[in-house]
């Protein structure tokens, strides 16, 4: 008899997945917070991912901005079973949940009164910052869905392995999943950027002022966090 092949085939009987792991991706959009009691001069000096489009030489008020970073979290169980004969354990991904969405506040000037044009048109224009960041979401959340779910597709069951190093196999398989998360994120924030920047230009705020007839520039400031 083969020892090596029985071996190997007595751990097959044992050392498999007991269920299909489960993958829970949900993108959300918390409730939006808004805040009209700052002044231009205090949205002035929140800091701002964005660039002012008319240039550095060019100085503008804020009449609002738009805060609040997309977030993201997870969390996952981990299925193991241990064969006492053999000293090994098997793990694999029973349970993954990933929460990935915004906590939008928008701010606009005291200076603009509720119900007033400017209000309503700077309203309107933080709005399209908001809605690009739910397109972002939605889109990444599609995208580290189907890696995670390619990966775990293939890689089943994590073991044999000594008992012993049970939590550092969970460790790495914890990290496995950060490294795909990490990589999409950074992803993220570079096209997110790119989009809100869009938003963010000399044609918008030219359009957002010309709908109330104002001469003075409105410009958004964006922070990230």
């Amino acid at each position: 008899m083969d020892i090596k092949r029985a071996s190997a085939q007595d751990h097959s009987t044992w050392c498999y997945p007991r269920s299909a792991p489960r993958i829970n991706i949900i993108p959300t959009t918390e409730d939006i917070f808004f805040n009209f009691t700052k002044s231009e001069k205090e949205l002035n000096n929140f800091h701002i991912d964005t660039v002012n489009p008319y240039g550095k030489d060019v100085i503008v008020d804020v009449g609002g901005l738009m805060l609040g970073g997309i977030e993201l979290k997870h969390s996952a169980s981990i299925g193991y079973i241990s064969n006492p004969n053999y000293k090994l354990s098997c793990l694999w991904f029973d349970t993954l949940n990933i929460d990935i969405g915004i906590k939008p506040t928008i701010y606009i000037a005291k200076e603009h009164n509720k119900g007033t044009c400017m209000h309503n048109a700077i309203m309107e224009h933080e709005m399209k910052h908001i809605e690009v960041d739910r397109k972002i979401v939605n889109k990444y959340a599609n995208i580290i869905g189907y890696k995670i779910n390619d990966k775990l597709t293939r890689e089943t069951v994590y073991g044999p392995i000594p008992t012993a190093q049970d939590a550092a196999q969970q460790a790495q398989m914890m990290q496995s999943i950060n490294d795909i998360i990490r990589e999409y994120i950074d992803e993220l924030q570079i096209e997110r950027r790119i989009e809100q920047q869009k938003i963010d230009s000399v044609s918008e705020y030219d359009g957002v002022s010309a709908k109330c007839a104002k001469i003075n520039k409105y410009k958004r400031k964006y922070k990230n966090r």
